[in-house]
């Protein structure tokens, strides 16, 4: 650790720590703690979420400023020390596939309800096949879902095909497993509509203490076109603008996420509005340069004295 911070390039000015509560970041603040004296670099500390390693408050002490990803990750993360804050949310680079390709229409898009991300119990892409069903109307085809994504959960993924077959939607539903980065910016500019529906209570039945700080999912399916509808997870409000880019809605308000739903697939002129306004907001104010712009402003101020 003492040669990376002082390096052939001279001593580092900033430490920014990843990811908190991981057994490597817990090492990395307790060493910082006893050479920060020393050697007068600052430590930015951001969290991601993760939930491997325990007592974070212990290491919180070294850290001079938390780089939150959403207003909930900054909440917790002074929770644990009264720290100068900035929040900077997950992005994506400026040459995301998506983003440098033209948006497809709504005529070309042959899926309606697409789910992207590991395929997990409390990401619960069980319940955009669900919302399916209940967009079905009598005598008419099913809705057309894509679930894809990494398959870290294969049991799960075996359920799901077979929620999918209990449903009634085999012929409708299409399974993409482990797709590249290029490969799933292809597929979420086939989709109408994005989901992200993750929840404290997993597919099982088992809780969950915080499914999402900054879903970055929704960012990816908005540089492509594709507007999301995300359930209430931390960090919803922080990726969607509300009715803009998207909606925000409460799964104990099912009735009202298949109104949304409806709403964005009956309605291909608003789903135009909405598409171009989601894709804007992503190359405007989700790049990584334009992120990276927000962090250096603020360590500018903290150079001065002012944060």
């Amino acid at each position: 650790m003492v040669e990376a911070i002082v390096g052939s390039a001279g001593p580092v000015e900033f430490v920014h720590v990843h990811n908190l509560r991981t057994a490597m970041s817990t090492a990395w603040l307790l060493l910082a703690r006893r050479l920060k004296a020393r050697y007068r670099f600052k430590v930015l500390l951001t969290d991601h979420n993760a939930r491997w390693f325990p007592m974070p408050w212990l290491t919180a002490g070294a850290v001079d400023y938390f780089v939150a990803v959403s207003k909930e990750s900054e909440a917790y993360l002074t929770s644990l020390a009264r720290r100068p804050s900035v929040i900077v949310p997950t992005g994506i680079p400026s040459d995301y596939p998506g983003l440098l390709r033209p948006s497809r229409p709504w005529e070309t898009r042959t899926v309606d309800l697409a789910y992207f991300g590991r395929l997990v119990p409390w990401k619960r892409p069980d319940l955009v096949l669900r919302l399916a069903r209940d967009l079905k109307e009598p005598g008419a085809a099913a809705p057309r879902v894509l679930i894809a994504g990494s398959n870290v959960d294969p049991a799960y993924t075996a359920w799901l095909h077979d929620e999918a077959r209990r449903l009634g939607l085999t012929e409708s539903v299409e399974f993409v497993l482990d797709p590249s980065d290029e490969e799933a910016s292809l597929l979420l500019s086939r989709a109408k509509v994005h989901l992200l529906l993750s929840a404290r209570v997993d597919a099982m039945g088992r809780s969950h203490g915080s499914p999402e700080l900054c879903p970055t999912t929704v960012i990816e399916a908005a540089a492509c076109g594709t507007p999301s509808i995300c359930s209430e997870v931390p960090g919803a409000h922080t990726q969607i603008v509300e009715g803009r880019t998207g909606f925000v809605t409460s799964l104990a308000s099912w009735d009202q996420l298949v109104g949304q739903a409806r709403r964005l697939l009956d309605a291909p002129e608003a789903w135009r509005v909405m598409s171009a306004e989601a894709r804007d907001f992503a190359a405007k104010e989700r790049t990584y340069g334009v992120l990276a712009k927000h962090l250096s402003d603020f360590l500018d101020l903290s150079r001065k004295g002012r944060v």
